[in-house]
């Protein structure tokens, strides 16, 4: 009975190692309108390559944490505005994102 309880919990501790060894970085970032400054809400920030997510509050304020430390591509969407793709890396902590009106 005590080995199948060890067993059981070397076999947690090796399932749980490897995320708590992967790289993780935390970005911070504000989201503009490129016509005038102002701060753009709700617009959709994502990591495609990681799944991780966010959305802009009221003051155009977002914050991210990245699950590995390798370079992504964060995308910025919002309705009416031109898709931004901003290539960031483990040295990136806070951005400013402009974003165009579409026609």
């Amino acid at each position: 009975m005590k080995i199948r309880i060890l067993a059981t919990a070397l076999l947690i501790l090796l399932m749980t190692v490897p995320s708590a060894l992967a790289g993780q970085y935390h970005v911070t970032g504000l989201v503009v309108a490129a016509d005038n400054g102002s701060p753009l809400q709700g617009v959709s920030v994502s990591a495609s390559e990681t799944g991780s997510s966010a959305s802009t509050n009221a003051s155009g304020r977002f914050t991210l944490d990245v699950t590995t430390d390798k370079p992504v591509t964060l995308q910025f969407f919002l309705q009416g505005y031109r898709t931004v793709n901003k290539a960031i890396d483990s040295s990136t902590s806070a951005i400013i994102v402009s974003m165009q009106k579409t026609n």
